[in-house]
């Protein structure tokens, strides 16, 4: 059998986060970590910070300007704003976003 979990009445079922660590958590399950770490096809973000309603735009509505020539570029991860939100607190915290 698996094991379960035991949560006193009242309790959280999870421990509670904050944007930077929720955005820390998408920036990896949105597949951000394949362009901005693994395969270098997207820029390196180490050390950078963003103005907040530059990149909020950016990441609802990347611009599509290289398709058409095969260069890489972000696609359209239709993020919702709380997932916006969290990823700008992380992209603009002291974070290391690369491996390389």
């Amino acid at each position: 059998l698996l094991p379960l979990a035991v949560v006193d009445h009242g309790e959280r079922l999870t421990k509670a986060v904050n944007d930077t660590e929720r955005g820390q958590r998408l920036f990896i399950a949105k597949g951000c970590a394949m362009c901005h770490q693994q395969s270098g096809a997207g820029p390196i973000l180490d050390g950078k910070r963003f103005d907040v309603a530059y990149i909020s735009g950016f990441l609802a509505n990347p611009p599509s300007a290289g398709r058409a020539q095969g260069k890489p570029t972000m696609p359209n991860l239709g993020l919702k704003q709380r997932e916006i939100t969290s990823l700008v607190a992380y992209l603009n915290s002291d974070r290391r976003v690369t491996a390389r």
